[in-house]
């Protein structure tokens, strides 16, 4: 035989076949590199508010602050109970003696212990009794109630008094004693006293320091009204100098 000849020329394709059944799966092949990352979503909503947990453990305690300020001074409390006497201590030195007294030499000291009623508002009481009377510068007259100054000087005159509300009276009763001198109010002599209720009494006095430069002078003990008794009564009257 002859030698080959050359290949001839490539045909024209020919009509596609059917396609074949699908082989068989092939085995996974290995992952692949991670893609970069997407962009971020949207935040979803706030949800619901969680049960309140159980309390923790108290944790230790802490260091101890610095020391605040000074806060201004409380309210004095009440006073405690009165401690117990202390001892007595020693009796001191004896002082020096005074100067002699001055020796009275006129003295007229009368009362009138039973009660008594003034008869007008304003009248004298009366004196039954008289205690002391010494020298001749102060006269009275047991029963009466004038105390006559027959000589110039300084006199001191106290009198005392215990009131009640007269027989028939109608309560409150003020009752009011002063000294007068010729029916004139000796000023600042006046002691008086309310009496609220049957039974009840006080005490009334008054005293003052009397300068006679004409004599004679007449001293009495004036009740202000009738709606007061008067007992225990007594009037002293002294010359000083």
């Amino acid at each position: 035989a002859g030698a080959t000849g050359p290949t001839g020329a490539t045909g024209p394709t020919g009509v596609t076949g059917p396609t074949g059944a699908t082989g068989p799966t092939g085995p996974i092949g290995s992952t692949g590199v991670t893609g970069p990352a997407g962009i971020a979503g949207v935040a979803g909503a706030t949800g619901p508010t969680g049960p309140i947990g159980s309390t923790g453990a108290t944790g230790p305690t802490g260091a101890t602050g610095p020391t605040g300020p000074i806060g201004s001074t409380g309210a004095t409390g009440p006073a405690g109970v009165t401690g117990p006497a202390g001892p007595t201590g020693p009796a001191g030195a004896t002082g020096p003696t005074g100067p002699t007294g001055v020796i009275a030499t006129n003295v007229l000291n009368a009362v009138n212990a039973p009660s008594q009623t003034p008869a007008t508002a304003n009248a004298a009481l009366t004196f039954a009794t008289n205690q002391t009377a010494i020298g001749t510068a102060i006269e009275h007259t047991a029963g009466t109630g004038n105390f006559i100054i027959n000589e110039t000087g300084i006199y001191a005159i106290r009198y005392d008094s215990i009131t009640s509300n007269a027989v028939g009276s109608t309560l409150p009763v003020i009752a009011t004693l002063s000294l007068a001198n010729g029916g004139i109010p000796i000023i600042a002599t006046t002691s008086s006293a309310t009496i609220v209720a049957t039974g009840d009494n006080a005490t009334l006095s008054g005293n003052t320091i009397l300068s006679v430069v004409a004599p004679p002078e007449t001293i009495t003990l004036v009740a202000g009204n009738t709606s007061a008794d008067f007992s225990s009564t007594s009037i002293s009257i002294i010359k000083l100098d």
